[in-house]
């Protein structure tokens, strides 16, 4: 049993992705707007100085990992390249419908197609709300079977490959969106169903209480709305896939330099000597403390890095003209653009 647990793990690959809140904007559906509600008041408004909760965030972290989607045999047919023959189409749905006619059949799918949450870390401040994820799936087919090294015979083999990465990848997105997805809807509906206290609510949040978060929300396949929202949200959340997208997005947090969903449309101005600004730097500190797993804590550590570099002014003498603006100061106003410019350009 044990060299068949080495195999199934050899047998499966690891994608690291980020999956974020779109902007709250006004054109925003509902259930965008009620999950920024709930990130206010279950992990924390997120004012000027504000603290990750750790309790809560641990408890949101320890509920996605472990999570596991399944591919539907349907849609992983569909992305299948078959022609556009209608022979062909035929086929697939002929292989769905046997597949869905044994219940064995339907399980020994399920696990053969499975992705799994393994890490998880949860950033959470005024600005936003990112959920960086390690997820295993199964191996494609063509990497599993190919002869090993590397080489590709033709250029058939090739697209092949480029075609089943391209699909691979595109499911393990639709997995991390589908997990988060599905765990934010169920917060908001245990969040929606009880009795609203804003005292107590506020208080439960400041002061980081059990509870806050749901460590055992119902299933949202016996929830209806639950079930809406969070397929609504799945089409909507935002994702960044790759160990060197995430990272270098997180070190662009880090930084001050990323892109605010919770104030969409406005200019992000680059302010290095700002507290304020610099304050992320310890929420994502204290968040990497609760995240679970080495490699999603390793990308917070490295976004800890950056962001004391492009502060540093022994490393990026660009920032010296800065020192005088954006101190949080009373007096203080914004650097020329040709200043901030040259900073950016280096960091």
């Amino acid at each position: 049993s044990e060299a068949s647990s080495v195999n199934k793990q050899k047998n499966r690959q690891r994608s690291i992705l980020l999956v974020s809140l779109p902007p709250k904007t006004d054109s925003a559906p509902s259930s965008v707007r009620r999950a920024w509600k709930w990130k206010d008041a279950a992990l924390g408004d997120g004012r000027d100085f504000f603290v990750p909760r750790p309790r809560a965030l641990s408890a949101l972290n320890s509920l996605l990992v472990g999570a596991v989607w399944s591919i539907p045999a349907c849609a992983a047919n569909s992305t299948r390249s078959t022609g556009s023959d209608d022979g062909g189409e035929k086929e697939n749905n002929d292989d769905c419908n046997t597949l869905k006619s044994s219940y064995r059949n339907q399980q020994s799918w399920q696990q053969r197609h499975q992705y799994v949450v393994e890490e998880c870390g949860v950033l959470s401040n005024c600005a936003r709300m990112d959920v960086v994820l390690v997820v295993s799936g199964p191996v494609s087919a063509d990497n599993e079977h190919g002869d090993g090294d590397g080489s590709d015979t033709s250029s058939t083999s090739k697209n092949t490959n480029s075609h089943s990465s391209s699909s691979s990848s595109s499911m393990t997105s639709q997995a991390a969106k589908r997990v988060v997805g599905e765990a934010l809807a169920a917060q908001l509906s245990s969040y929606g169903s009880r009795k609203q206290n804003a005292v107590l609510d506020g208080l439960a949040s400041v002061f980081d209480l059990a509870g806050v978060i749901n460590d055992s929300p119902t299933s949202i396949g016996v929830d209806a709305d639950a079930f809406s929202t969070a397929s609504e949200l799945e089409r909507v959340l935002v994702t960044i896939e790759g160990s060197h997208d995430v990272c270098r997005y997180l070190c662009r947090v880090a930084s001050g330099m990323a892109d605010r969903p919770s104030r969409p449309g406005r200019e992000v101005p680059f302010r290095p000597f700002s507290s304020r600004d610099a304050h992320v730097m310890l929420q994502i500190k204290r968040t990497a403390e609760v995240s679970k797993g080495a490699r999603v804590r390793a990308l917070f550590d490295a976004s800890l890095q950056a962001g004391k570099a492009a502060r540093d002014p022994s490393m990026v003498p660009e920032l010296v003209p800065l020192k005088p603006y954006g101190t949080d100061g009373r007096y203080s106003s914004d650097a020329p653009e040709y200043l901030i410019q040259a900073a950016v350009e280096v960091c």
